[in-house]
């Protein structure tokens, strides 16, 4: 019968040693899943920043990437080519219709 219980006290150890083996691992996982939303969270974050990036550094008149840009009095940012290119025909600010002559152009750098 001591053999029975020497058994019984075994496999309860045993099961005792399995049972922080299981919470050490559920630990590690849950460690895991949380970086992993961080990570997605920061992807997400970056995604944003380069998309409002990529619109702070586009030109409103041809929608692209802005090669020398201008600032205009009234606090848009343009293409300095396509904007004079606009001018030529239209002597207005294109975004506030505002009159706009190509001498107040400022870079904007």
């Amino acid at each position: 019968m001591s053999k029975n219980i020497s058994s019984i006290v075994v496999m309860m150890q045993s099961l005792e040693d399995f049972k922080k083996e299981i919470k050490s691992k559920e630990i590690y996982i849950s460690k895991l899943l949380e970086e992993k939303r961080n990570n997605d969270n920061l992807k997400g974050l970056l995604q944003e920043f380069i998309g409002e990036l990529n619109e702070n550094l586009e030109c409103p008149i041809k929608y692209g990437m802005l090669i020398d840009p201008v600032i205009t009095p009234y606090g848009t940012t343009y293409d300095r080519v396509w904007l004079e290119r606009h001018l030529i025909l239209n002597k207005n600010d294109p975004m506030t219709k505002l009159r706009l002559n190509k001498k107040n152009l400022i870079p904007n750098l």
